[in-house]
């Protein structure tokens, strides 16, 4: 495939990404809603730091979806059929094996730390630890579903994955209706209809790869060299997967222990609007993350590099078209769409935007790291320094700083770990950094400080309304998109946007 025909198609999954993105964005803005309305303050804040506690064993899971990605597409990349097949099946033995051990420890360990160290009201340990099984089951069943899913993002089936994305909303619309209309204990019929909805979509996913991709087909075959990759590789990702993981859900039972259910549903309710506006920004990574491997694996280090200044610079002007006035109307907007703001969530909303952006470019050297397999040192650099976070939080905490001095640290360290990790990449592939701060960084932070000047003022000075909100909204995404492209693009970039939009116009 010609690269002028692998850019159409990065731009054409972009595309079906940002159309399955607006459908679950409108979804998910109701349903967050509904369910915290249904649930109510409590039973939602421990849904949240039970399911969140849960998501920790992601720490193995979550370096299993970058192997698998990583080495599917490889071996993409190679033209390889027999060792693809050998791949998957690998994989999916391990992951097999995998799951039974997560089971095995969070059902002795796992619950031993919720009943000891979880701040959960007496009167609902029950509904917590069925929340607490379901949340296990639905753990394990997206682990073994990892390699189908990975397969599709790896063909690039964009299409297929917008549909069960969209599909996965309207089930959890559906879940809002049967709740409302249930005579059951809301908070068990939720975990177990969520359980439910996540069987359904990784079926889904199983029939779909053995119906469109050989290698998903045929007998288990274990490759033990393949495995020794896999596990060396899965190893280190491991390390500094696990500083996310920690960063998120042990600041999440520090938040719990030091300020107990009603703040885990503020923080929840922010961390909703974070995977809201990073969707904006990580659909062109999906689009992207594949070429990028592909290039790498067929010897293309140069367009690797590229791709990976597209995608970053590509990321942070789409955050900042979005965040900007969210971060500035927080307070309305959370009016507006929840009615009852708990206490505690604009603040935590406005750092998890200032967070979005600064995790949002530390990510974007993932997928090049990735795909060059030698990543032991970065994990060990980047992972130790990540790991920091929960100690740091806790200390702060126990010192008697607020909440959201967790947030502040985030931020730090995100910074520090992308400036590290790219140093790194400079000595082993060659990766421009001093180019990569002045075409992206430098524009990136003069964009955000031009941008928020003016509708900061107009938010200032005008009282709190939906004539302020719509003004400040207009501004905010105008004056970004004006700066954006007067220093946020390059000379060659602003000529072709300009060509394409003339053309455009020509043809109507």
């Amino acid at each position: 495939m010609t690269q002028s025909a692998e850019n159409k198609r990065i731009a054409k999954n972009t595309i079906y990404l940002y159309l399955r993105m607006i459908v679950t964005l409108c979804i998910s803005l109701y349903t967050s809603r509904a369910f915290l309305n249904i649930l109510g303050v409590e039973d939602y804040g421990i849904y949240n730091v039970v399911g969140g506690f849960v998501s920790m064993f992601s720490i193995v899971s979550g370096s299993l979806t970058n192997s698998s990605s990583r080495f599917l597409t490889f071996e993409m990349g190679r033209g390889n059929m027999e060792c693809l097949k050998q791949t998957f099946s690998t994989i999916l033995i391990v992951l097999f094996a995998i799951s039974f051990i997560v089971l095995i420890i969070g059902e002795t360990a796992g619950i031993w730390f919720l009943k000891e160290y979880i701040v959960i009201p007496e009167s609902r340990y029950d509904a917590a630890l069925f929340v607490f099984h379901c949340s296990l089951v639905s753990f394990l069943v997206n682990i073994i579903s990892i390699p189908y899913i990975s397969l599709v993002t790896a063909h690039e089936k964009m299409n297929f994955y917008a549909v069960m994305s969209i599909l996965e909303s309207v089930l959890k619309l559906v879940i809002v209706f049967l709740l409302c209309k249930s005579p059951f204990d809301k908070l068990y019929y939720y975990a177990f209809l969520y359980v439910l909805v996540g069987i359904v979509i990784r079926v889904i996913y199983h029939a779909y790869c053995h119906l469109h991709f050989e290698e998903s087909k045929g007998k288990f075959i274990f490759n033990r060299k393949i495995y020794k990759d896999i596990y060396a590789y899965s190893l280190w990702v491991t390390i500094g997967g696990s500083s996310a993981i920690l960063k998120e859900q042990g600041v999440n039972v520090l938040i719990n222990i030091f300020f107990g259910v009603a703040l885990n549903a503020a923080r929840g309710i922010a961390m909703q609007v974070y995977g809201v506006i990073t969707q904006f920004s990580s659909n062109i990574g999906t689009a992207i993350t594949p070429q990028i491997t592909k290039s790498y694996a067929a010897g293309d280090v140069d367009r690797s590099i590229s791709l990976t200044f597209i995608l970053a610079r590509a990321q942070g002007y789409m955050l900042i078209l979005i965040s900007i006035p969210i971060w500035i109307e927080a307070g309305y907007i959370l009016k507006m769409w929840l009615g009852e703001v708990p206490y505690y969530t604009v603040i935590f909303t406005r750092w998890v935007i200032i967070l979005a952006l600064a995790r949002t470019l530390e990510n974007t050297h993932g997928p090049l790291f990735l795909a060059t397999g030698n990543v032991r040192n970065l994990q060990l650099i980047g992972g130790g320094l990540m790991l920091l976070n929960l100690p740091l939080s806790y200390l702060f905490l126990k010192l008697g700083y607020p909440a959201e001095s967790t947030m502040v640290i985030g931020c730090i360290m995100e910074v520090i770990v992308m400036l590290v990790i790219y140093r790194y990449l400079e000595r082993q592939v060659g990766f421009p950094l001093k180019k990569f701060v002045q075409e992206v960084l430098v524009p990136i932070v003069c964009v955000i400080i031009l941008s928020v000047s003016i509708p900061y003022g107009v938010y200032y000075y005008l009282d709190e309304g939906l004539f302020r909100f719509i003004l400040v909204g207009i501004l905010s995404v105008t004056s970004s998109a004006v700066w954006i492209y007067c220093i946020g693009m390059k000379r060659e970039e602003r000529k072709m946007a300009w060509t394409y939009l003339q053309q455009r116009l020509n043809r109507k």
